[in-house]
């Protein structure tokens, strides 16, 4: 199967490794998809490839969290007040339920962030964040990692259909990001909107 820039991530692997990792501190779900789904094609080794995704998902929550400590310090600023408006509603489940919080908000699309954001805010302990964070870090890795790397293994299949490896894998991430959209809509209608009546 031919290529249109997946060749020359093996001429810049270094920097290919370099580039995912960083970007698991700002994007997560592509930037797993993507390298589970270039493991699979052999441009990644999964032995490097895992620890890298995982330090910069563990490093960029970390980052997350730490903003809401330095926003806690500024509880009448704009941004503090809108985030704490925001995730008033997950308060319970941040302070009694952080693991399963943390593990739920991974799979809906906009939530996670501000979750991470409110635990520092809410002054949750941070060896209590950084357990809780490494499941729910380990188990989305995992799970969107695993969808990614069936889903390239079909590929070759359909070598007919698909000239090129990079319309295998946009295809793959539209249905991913499709799968995800609408769990976040029954998440939002069926525990936030519970929540609202309550």
């Amino acid at each position: 199967m031919k290529t249109l820039f997946l060749k020359y991530l093996i001429s810049w692997k270094l920097s290919a490794y370099l580039g995912a990792f960083a970007l698991m501190m700002i994007e997560g779900d592509v930037v797993v998809f993507v390298s589970a789904f270039l493991t699979k094609q052999g441009f990644f080794y999964l032995p490097y490839i895992a620890p890298l995704l995982i330090l910069g998902a563990l490093i960029g929550d970390f980052l997350w969290y730490s903003l809401g400590k330095f926003a806690n310090r500024h509880p009448e600023s704009l941004p503090s007040k809108i985030i704490s408006k925001v995730t008033k509603r997950f308060d319970d489940g941040i302070l009694n339920r952080t693991d399963t919080l943390l593990m739920a908000t991974k799979f809906i699309y906009g939530t996670n962030r501000i979750t991470l954001i409110r635990s520092g805010m809410l002054n949750v302990p941070v060896r209590k964040f950084f357990r809780a964070d490494v499941k729910a870090v380990l188990v989305w890795i995992f799970i969107v990692g695993g969808i990614a790397y069936t889903t390239s293994a079909w590929i070759p299949h359909l070598k007919y259909y698909f000239r090129y490896a990079e319309i295998g894998l946009a295809l793959g991430l539209l249905l991913f990001l499709v799968v995800e959209r609408l769990i976040t809509t029954i998440f939002e209608e069926n525990i936030l909107g519970s929540n609202k009546k309550n």
